[in-house]
């Protein structure tokens, strides 16, 4: 599953924004611009982002205080300060308070691609097929290992892959519990097992991956039908 790269810009210059948010899509990033500090922190709340590009001085909330606030949940998604600022103490103060990079502007174009290319890789350095990302998390298929939103890795039994395998690889697609036990355990129609064996799987699937299992964006219950996976 091939999915494009997200970035928040959060940038109030707008002749910035707009020539960054051109240059980034040429790269084959989805971007998503913010103007304000406030705005920035509500588009995170809705949103997953891969990586952030912060301003500094907003006309709002700075980008030091967006960037405590996000890393209080967030520890993993790279940081990129962008700023007019250029003297040490507020480079050391962006760094200090966890972002990964500091650019001072005006920058190399270049120089800040190679960085984007290089958080991200860091970040999540697989990329073949049997590799997932969505959230914040990873999910490995051939080496069976998994990492968490909150940076922890995940011990899953064999079973618990191959039923996240299975939603995953039908992406948006509603899966029926008598499908899935079909897939997974091998049962036919008249030897299902008790219908709480797959909701109990899937209660551990959301207690491992979604930042709020009662109130799941990836695993996803579909009424009289079964279960789904949504990006």
């Amino acid at each position: 599953m091939s999915v494009k790269k997200n970035i928040l810009l959060v940038e109030d210059e707008a002749s910035i924004a707009y020539a960054l948010k051109l240059n980034l899509e040429a790269e084959g990033y989805a971007v998503s611009v913010s103007e304000s500090g406030t705005e920035a922190q509500q588009m995170l709340t809705e949103n997953y982002f891969d990586l952030l590009l912060l301003d500094v001085m907003l006309p709002d909330k700075n980008g030091y205080e967006l960037c405590v606030d996000f890393r209080e949940h967030d520890r993993l998604t790279p940081i990129i300060f962008l700023s007019a600022l250029s003297d040490s103490d507020s480079r050391l103060n962006g760094l200090r308070i966890g972002a990964d990079d500091f650019i001072s502007k005006p920058f190399n174009l270049s120089e800040l691609l190679l960085k984007i290319e290089r958080l991200l890789f860091k970040s999540n350095p697989r990329s073949d097929n049997n590799v997932v990302t969505f959230g914040n998390n990873w999910i490995d298929f051939t080496t069976l290992e998994a990492k968490s939103s909150q940076g922890h890795k995940i011990s899953m039994s064999k079973m618990e892959f191959e039923l996240a395998q299975l939603l995953i690889s039908n992406e948006n697609k509603a899966l029926s519990r008598d499908y899935i036990y079909g897939k997974i355990w091998g049962y036919d129609d008249d030897s299902l097992p008790s219908s709480r064996t797959l909701d109990n799987f899937i209660v551990f699937l959301r207690k491992y991956f979604e930042e709020n299992p009662s109130q799941p964006k990836h695993f996803l219950s579909v009424r009289g039908v079964g279960y789904k996976f949504k990006l």
